[in-house]
C-alpha cells in the first residue's frame, strides 16, 4: 500500500485516507511458535482498535492461521477488513457553553395549552 502521509509503526502502515476505504492489517515478524509469534503474512488481520468492520465472519479453514505450522493460503478474498470512519465534524462557528459544573443551570419546561 502506498499513499501519502505513509507511517510505519511496528509492521503497521497508517496513511491520511478518505471516509469508507477498506484497510488490510498484515503482520510481517519473524515466526517464533515457541514464544507465541505467529505472525502470518498470507492472513488478514482485523484491527482492534477498527470502528467499523466489512464483510461477515464465517467461519473457514482459510481463516485459520494453523496450529504448529503456519497456512500459508492467502485469506484475503474471505476476510472481513476494517473501514476508514472520519470522525471529523465542521461545527463552524459553534462552541461549548463553558458552564461551570458548580452552576448547573436547568430550564423548566412549559406547555401552551
Amino acid at each position: 500500500m502506498t499513499c501519502q502521509g505513509t507511517v510505519a509503526t511496528f509492521g503497521t502502515v497508517i496513511c491520511r485516507m478518505r471516509a469508507r476505504v477498506c484497510v488490510m492489517v498484515i503482520a510481517f515478524m519473524a515466526l517464533a511458535t515457541r514464544r507465541g509469534h505467529r505472525f502470518n503474512p498470507a492472513k488478514l488481520l482485523i484491527d482492534p482498535c477498527a470502528r467499523q468492520i466489512d464483510g461477515e465472519f464465517k467461519d473457514n479453514p482459510l481463516l485459520h492461521a494453523g496450529h504448529n505450522e503456519p497456512d500459508y493460503r492467502d485469506n484475503a478474498a474471505i476476510a472481513p477488513k476494517c473501514v476508514v470512519v472520519v470522525d471529523h465534524y465542521d461545527w463552524e462557528d459553534d462552541a461549548p457553553p463553558r458552564t461551570p459544573w458548580a452552576a448547573p443551570s436547568f430550564m423548566k419546561p412549559m406547555s401552551k395549552d
